[in-house]
């Protein structure tokens, strides 16, 4: 299980395939994005490769 939590701000979280090519999208502050780490984004992974950004504080 892969999770995220924005506390505050925004975050861009990506994930990688395995052609190398990213998946990405933002949370925002209060979001929880929550992926399921066996099987995607091939049945053969263990855990898809991926990363966060820092959060932007803009906004408050």
């Amino acid at each position: 299980m892969i999770a995220t939590f924005t506390l505050r701000g925004a975050a861009t979280f990506r994930v990688f395939g395995p052609d190398g090519g990213a998946v990405e999208w933002e949370t925002g502050a209060g979001q929880l994005a929550l992926l399921r780490g066996s099987g995607w984004p091939h049945e053969a992974s263990r855990c898809p490769l991926h990363e966060v950004d820092p959060p932007g504080l803009g906004g408050g």
